[in-house]
């Protein structure tokens, strides 16, 4: 309550520091789906349905709270992390901006058409 004094914002919620919130953050599986009827999954679900009570009350839309996949999960077309695949072990059409590092050794047999490497090494 004192740092939302402090900073001017309303308070939401206050969520109990239990072991079985961490474990479900370090797991994938929020406690709110794990364990909804304990205190920290309820406080948390009342916080996210304060928080879309009071968004929709200033920009007059409702907030729609979704859940994100899991790194590496499948999007729409079954392939991981959102890129799309060639159908032969590569991806087509999207760039890594990284820095630059020497070699692409291990691209041997997998392509990548439409694919920028530039500063991005295998």
């Amino acid at each position: 309550q004192e740092a939302a004094n402090t900073l001017g914002v309303p308070l939401f919620g206050q969520i109990p520091l239990v072991p079985a919130l961490r474990v479900g953050g370090d797991d994938g599986t929020p406690i709110v789906v794990s364990d909804p009827d304990s205190p920290a999954g309820a406080a948390l679900r009342q916080a996210a349905q304060r928080l879309a009570r009071e968004t929709r009350t200033l920009i007059r839309k409702p907030l729609s709270l979704g859940v994100a996949p899991k790194p590496g999960a499948a999007n729409a077309n079954g392939s991981p992390n959102g890129h799309e695949t060639n159908g032969s072990n590569g991806h087509a059409g999207h760039v890594h901006e990284a820095a630059p590092e020497a070699g692409h050794s291990s691209h041997a047999g997998n392509a990548h058409e439409g694919h920028d490497h530039s500063g991005h090494g295998h």
